[in-house]
C-alpha cells in the first residue's frame, strides 16, 4: 500500500501547486451524490474531502447523501449540471445512472466496480462521455489467488452475491473467469435476503470455499450467521467490510485513499484544464490483504510467515 500512497501523495501535491499557480482561481461548486447507505461511499467521501481541502480549499460541496431511490439521484444529477462545476457519484448503481444520463458537466464515480462491465466508461485510459473516477475494482485472478494463499486446497468454491446489486454480475463474471484458469470447480447463487443466503448455504457445505460478494447489504448484518452456518468451511469475501465482520479474508482497495485519488482527478479536470478524456480512471495499485486472527484462530488454521508479515491483521 506505501507505493501507491506515495503515488497519491505526490500527485496531491503537483497539482497544490498547479492550482496555486492559476492567476483567475475561483471557488469551485462540486456536487456529491450517493444512492442508499453505504460504508464504502462513505469512507471514498471522507477520502475525497481531505484530499480536496489539500487542493482547493476553497471548493464549495454540496452533499446529498444516502439518497432513497433513483429518481432522487436522478434529480440531484440534473440540478448538479445546472449549479455546479462539477459533480461526483458515488457506488455502482450511481454510476449506471450517470451513464445512462450523458452528463453535460464533467463528471466522476468513486465506489464503483469496473466501469466498463457496469457498461459507464468503455476505455478507462481515455473515457469518454464526460465522466472518469475511480474504481474499487481489482483482478479477480489475483484475489483468488490471495484467497488460496490463506485457504490450503482449495478444489470447490461457491459464491453468494446480491439481487439487484449493480456489481454483483461483475463479481459473478469475474469469478467464473478466475476459477475457469486455476482449474477450479466453482458454483454461485443471487440471493436476496438472510433466510435465502442461509438456506443456499446450506446446500454448499461440501465445497472448500465460500466466496461474499462484494455487497454490503448481503453480509452487513449476516456475517455471523453465515460463518456458524458454514462451520469448519472457510468463509471469505471481495470487502473488507466483510473481514471486519468475521470472514476469514479480502485482497482490498483502500477505499480512503481511494476517495484521496479521486479528489486528484477531480482538480485535474476543474483547476488544473485537462479533459476529462485526458483523465484515466484510477484504481488501488497495491491492494491490502486483510485476515481475521480471530477466525482464523477458530478454523485452526495458520499463515505463511511471509503473508502474515504483509498482511492487515484484524484482531
Amino acid at each position: 500500500m506505501q507505493k501507491v500512497r506515495d503515488s497519491i501523495i505526490a500527485g496531491l501535491g503537483a497539482s497544490v501547486l498547479l492550482a496555486a499557480s492559476l492567476t483567475t482561481a475561483q471557488a469551485m461548486e462540486i456536487g456529491v451524490a450517493w444512492l442508499g447507505k453505504s460504508g464504502m461511499a462513505s469512507s471514498v467521501r471522507a477520502g475525497f474531502e481531505e484530499g480536496l481541502k489539500e487542493l482547493l480549499p476553497d471548493a464549495n460541496l454540496e452533499v446529498r447523501p444516502d439518497l432513497a431511490d433513483a429518481d432522487t439521484l436522478q434529480k440531484a444529477i440534473n440540478d448538479y449540471e445546472t449549479s455546479k462545476t462539477a459533480m461526483v457519484i458515488l457506488r455502482s448503481n450511481g454510476a449506471k445512472i450517470l451513464g445512462k444520463h450523458g452528463p453535460k458537466i464533467p463528471s466522476f464515480i468513486g465506489g464503483a466496480n469496473h466501469p466498463g462491465q457496469l457498461g459507464v466508461i468503455s476505455n478507462l485510459e481515455a473515457p469518454e462521455g464526460n465522466i472518469t473516477g475511480v474504481t474499487y475494482y481489482l483482478d479477480y485472478l489475483v484475489r483468488m489467488e490471495s484467497f488460496m494463499a490463506v485457504v490450503p486446497n482449495v478444489t470447490k468454491v461457491h459464491m453468494l452475491v446480491e439481487e439487484g446489486h449493480a456489481g454483483s454480475q461483475v463479481d459473478i463474471d469475474g469469478t467464473l473467469e478466475a476459477c475457469k484458469t486455476l482449474n477450479l470447480t466453482c458454483t454461485h447463487s443471487v440471493v436476496k435476503g438472510r433466510d435465502q443466503a442461509l438456506a443456499d448455504l446450506a446446500g454448499h457445505k461440501d465445497a472448500s470455499m465460500i466466496i461474499i460478494g462484494n455487497q454490503a447489504g448481503l453480509y452487513d448484518k449476516n456475517m455471523d450467521a453465515f460463518l456458524a452456518e458454514m462451520g469448519s468451511v472457510p468463509v471469505v469475501s471481495y470487502a473488507a467490510g466483510a473481514v471486519k465482520l468475521g470472514a476469514l479474508t479480502s485482497l482490498a482497495a483502500n477505499d480512503h485513499q481511494l476517495g484521496r485519488l479521486l479528489a486528484l482527478k477531480v482538480v485535474e479536470v476543474v483547476s488544473g484544464g485537462k479533459s476529462v478524456h485526458d483523465v484515466p480512471v484510477g484504481y488501488d495499485e497495491d491492494p491490502t490483504l486483510l485476515v481475521n486472527m480471530a477466525t482464523l484462530s477458530s478454523l485452526n488454521m495458520e499463515l505463511e510467515p511471509e503473508i502474515l508479515e504483509g498482511a492487515q491483521l484484524i484482531e
